[in-house]
């Protein structure tokens, strides 16, 4: 059976026509209707509703549906014979974890096949109620248009006559008044007028319940073993994870090579002084202690950062000159720091005794001593450069520590070949005792452990 929609509606065209001139001729005369007399056109609007329906592509649809449920079977029955032969063929505990994935197959195939009959019933349905609303919606059409009979052609060459106003209008208006207008009253506007708004409920209602009954049914899920399930795909690995931000450690500099053994004692040119520690800024001069006369061990090294103002800080040479004498035993770093520290400015020499004749003696032979020692100094090398004077000022620390310029990474120098050995010096002239006042007295000018005079040898 053809179900060609626009075929079948084309069939009922002309009777709409002539009832829309009746329905128009008799709003001249009086009629209303909102559903028939808003327009001239609105007859064949509610006849045109179902323009558009195509009920040969639904056919299609149908018999492909139907199609798909046949092959549906067929897998099925073929699914149900291998799983009776794989369960003759295989036994164990694979086998019946095997068979129970296979029925569970099974029930999601014949879930599958039987949407598929449900939906073909339901567009099969849908095909044949639709066909009959646009049938009957046309019959109805045709039916009521040749209730007229021979009168067809009085009353439409009146309703022409109405609506265009050639001829003798006011006799057709009267023959429109009193034969078109009680049919257009109860035939077209009760009857007619209910079937096409009744067909196009019945079309409406149609799509509802095929689509209700196609969609009411719950997807079928078939279980995919892991081993032959698609894989995820894997999440792109880096090729190497960028490390954390590590902070830079600072070092202490690094010391410098020691150079060749000496004959004579010198200061270590190894020595370097610990990282100075993070303290608040010393005081200023003058809240600063008298250093002590002799020190009574040797306190731990100064930091590197306070040589630089040895002469605006007499505690810090004071450091400095009982570390280099507690590890070289007294007179070697008098030479090296005691001219770059100045005296303690607080610091008052004790009032001479009744041997102030005694003391006048004393300079010319601490002059002689301090002679001997500038010559066996000039003769020693001196590996380590002694802290710059700087003189001293009244300002805080902290302003002088601002202004002066971050030290300069300096290569470390180079060895320098060891000297000849040191031609013994004679022995100093016996000196007479001396009491400790005098010796208090030699010990005001210096800074650090009074010098030792080196007896004869090498």
């Amino acid at each position: 059976m053809a179900y060609d929609v626009p075929g079948r509606l084309g069939q009922g065209r002309p009777p709409v026509e002539t009832m829309a001139e009746y329905v128009w001729a008799a709003h001249q005369v009086g009629f209303a209707d909102p559903d028939l007399t808003l327009h001239p056109g609105q007859m064949r609007d509610w006849y045109g509703t179902e323009d558009g329906m195509d009920l040969v592509v639904l056919q299609r649809d149908c018999a492909a549906v139907d199609a798909a449920v046949r092959a549906t079977r067929e897998a099925l029955t073929v699914h149900e014979d291998q799983a009776g032969m794989l369960s003759e063929a295989w036994q164990g505990s694979g086998a019946q974890a095997a068979r129970q994935f296979l029925h569970r197959h099974g029930v999601a195939a014949a879930a599958v096949a039987d949407a598929l009959t449900a939906a073909a019933a339901a567009l099969q349905r849908a095909l044949e109620q639709l066909w009959r609303a646009v049938d009957s919606k046309v019959e109805t059409t045709v039916a009521i248009e040749a209730e007229a009979g021979a009168a067809r052609e009085q009353w439409l060459a009146a309703a022409t006559t109405v609506t265009t106003g050639a001829g003798d209008r006011a006799a057709a208006a009267e023959l429109v008044d009193g034969a078109v207008k009680p049919f257009v009253q109860n035939r077209i506007g009760a009857e007619w007028l209910t079937a096409m708004q009744a067909t196009g409920a019945t079309v409406a209602e149609t799509y509802r319940t095929a689509t209700a009954e196609i969609m009411g049914r719950p997807p079928a899920v078939f279980e995919i073993p892991g081993a032959l399930g698609p894989s995820a795909p894997s999440a792109p690995v880096a090729s190497s994870v960028p490390a954390a931000p590590s902070p830079v450690a600072v070092s202490a500099p690094a010391p410098a090579p020691a150079p060749a053994p000496a004959p004579a004692p010198t200061a270590p040119a190894a020595w370097t002084s610990p990282p100075p520690p993070a303290a608040a800024p010393p005081a200023p001069l003058s809240e600063a202690p008298p250093a002590p006369l002799t020190p009574s061990a040797a306190p731990p090294a100064a930091p590197l950062s306070d040589l630089a103002g040895g002469g605006a800080f007499p505690q810090v040479g004071q450091r400095f000159a009982d570390a280099l004498g507690g590890l070289l035993g007294g007179g070697a770093g008098d030479g090296i720091v005691g001219d770059a520290v100045d005296p303690p400015v607080d610091l008052e020499p004790p009032e001479p005794d009744d041997e102030d004749d005694e003391l006048d003696d004393e300079p010319e032979d601490e002059e002689k001593s301090e002679d001997e020692e500038s010559e066996e100094q000039s003769e020693e090398p001196i590996t380590e450069e002694p802290a710059t004077e700087e003189p001293a000022t009244d300002e805080p620390v902290a302003e002088a520590v601002s202004e002066e310029p971050e030290p300069e990474a300096v290569a470390p120098p180079e060895p320098t070949p060891p000297p000849p050995p040191a031609e013994p010096l004679p022995p100093p002239p016996p000196t007479e005792e001396r009491t400790p006042c005098e010796i208090a007295a030699d010990e005001v000018p210096q800074v650090g452990p009074p010098p030792v005079t080196e007896t004869g040898g090498g």
